[in-house]
């Protein structure tokens, strides 16, 4: 038996027992590791539940989780069909499926709806405690003629050990006073360093409700060709790792005022020489860019300028597949132009187009998490 789940009432219906003591050490060893959550992947357990393939049946690795409290092993690759569209390209799920009914943990496809759209609609996890459970694994995107792209890790891990590398989640504090001064250029706080130019300004947020870490991004409306940046070259992971989140949100747009966050090698600058990053030009929409040796992929996320606050995430998961999601909906993947080296820095900046916009607060930032994962 390659795959397994436990415990189960009864002796006689799927994965019930009796189970042995060797089973049951299984057990205790997962649930002693010293970090433990509620559902997820074990990290460092076997081979994580690894996807792969470009062509269908796509293979998932051996790996161990816990599944809405059932523990669940698969010591042998398994292979998940995936049927290639009619008209248009689909994005499928991989999940773990607990089923009361059958006494069982499965890996199970869910089937999603061909679409036109750039980004395919993933089909809903269905999560009815007592019934029926999914646990999200992989989102998979097959094109008419069959070719598969790993559109999306959506495996959370419950962590076994920290390694000495940069593996776990950093949060990145912009700010470490609730009303701090103004930045000045050159300034470090915590990782971060500040690039201002004349007319640029960097500020604590004195905004209701926010306090540590939030800072704002603006103009003084008086010189051309001018902006500010912030970077932190100190906590970026491998590119081939990159997993950044941050929190965000526009109280102003102008034709002549444009933004950038993400991973660049360049200083002031939205077109850099090699990046992955969200750019927004002017007032337009939020664009999902990824870039290399100055020839980029820029797609439309939909997204506009709001002063909402928004979750913006990068992720990439292979070394050809990066997924931009803004609150937690993938609104674009990539998989061209994807820089081959690690970049500079983790970049937040602002800048003219070689025209002074008015004066004002233009980019609001909470905070930034940047996760690396070898």
């Amino acid at each position: 038996m390659s795959e397994s789940s436990r415990p189960w009432s009864g002796i006689v219906t799927g994965d019930s027992g009796p189970y042995s003591d060797d089973q049951w050490s299984d057990i205790f060893a997962t649930f002693l590791a010293h970090i433990v959550a509620s559902q997820g992947v074990w990290e460092g357990q076997l081979n994580e539940l690894v996807a792969s393939g470009a062509v269908t049946p796509v293979a998932i690795n051996t790996g161990r989780a816990l599944v809405d409290g059932v523990w669940y092993e698969s010591d042998a690759s398994e292979d998940v069909a995936i049927p290639s569209p009619a008209v248009n390209p689909r994005v499928d799920r991989i999940v773990l499926r607990k089923d009361w009914a059958l006494q069982t943990v499965r890996l199970t496809r869910l089937a999603g709806a061909e679409s036109a759209l750039q980004v395919p609609p993933a089909p809903a996890l269905v999560q009815n405690d007592g019934v029926t459970w999914d646990l999200p694994l992989w989102q998979i995107h097959i094109t008419v003629g069959g070719v598969i792209t790993l559109w999306h890790d959506e495996r959370e891990f419950i962590g076994q050990y920290v390694p000495a590398d940069f593996v776990s989640e950093t949060l990145a504090l912009i700010d470490d006073d609730f009303f701090g001064p103004n930045w000045v250029d050159g300034e470090s706080r915590n990782v971060w360093l500040a690039s201002i130019a004349a007319s640029g300004n960097i500020d604590a947020l004195d905004e209701v409700g926010f306090g540590t870490g939030a800072i704002t991004l603006g103009h003084d409306g008086v010189n051309a060709n001018d902006g500010a940046q912030l970077s932190a070259g100190t906590i970026r992971p491998e590119l081939i790792n990159a997993h950044q989140r941050f929190s965000a949100k526009e109280p102003n747009s102008d034709a002549n005022l444009d933004r950038l966050i993400g991973y660049s090698d360049q200083v002031e600058d939205v077109t850099p020489t090699n990046g992955i990053f969200f750019r927004a030009v002017g007032v337009g929409n939020w664009f999902a860019v990824t870039r290399i040796a100055g020839v980029e992929t820029a797609q439309d996320t939909g997204q506009a300028l709001t002063n909402v606050w928004k979750t913006f995430e990068i992720k990439q998961q292979a070394a050809s597949v990066v997924t931009f999601l803004i609150d937690d909906v993938i609104v674009a993947v990539s998989t061209t132009d994807i820089p081959s080296a690690p970049l500079t820095a983790v970049v937040i900046e602002i800048i003219d187009s070689g025209v002074a916009p008015a004066a004002n607060q233009y980019q609001h930032v909470d905070y930034m998490r940047v996760k690396g994962a070898r």
